[in-house]
């Protein structure tokens, strides 16, 4: 699975991947968490970005596991709470 993902990288960053430097979109969810384990594997230049909208009760507690795992990972971790306020509403189509 390693091999796969860095050649999958390589092949479409068009450089070796010590040289790149990746942003994460980490959610807390079981395939964002395993990406930031792969890219842990692989010693790749990461950052991870985490959004939490504090509308779930377990909301809070996914983000606490970004956070401690992107530094276990070495990877700074970006968090961003946005507004309830300013949250409120249909979230679908506020993004578009």
């Amino acid at each position: 699975m390693l091999t796969h993902v860095r050649d999958f990288l390589e092949a479409h960053t068009g450089r070796p991947l010590r040289s790149n430097r990746f942003l994460l979109g980490v959610s807390g969810g079981m395939d964002s968490m395993v990406l930031l384990d792969i890219c842990r594997r692989l010693e790749l230049n990461c950052s991870v970005a985490t959004v939490n909208y504090h509308f779930r009760p377990e909301a809070d507690r996914e983000t606490e596991l970004v956070v401690n795992s992107a530094a276990d990972a070495g990877f700074t971790c970006y968090q961003l709470h946005p507004d309830k306020a300013s949250s409120s509403g249909n979230l679908q189509q506020q993004a578009r």
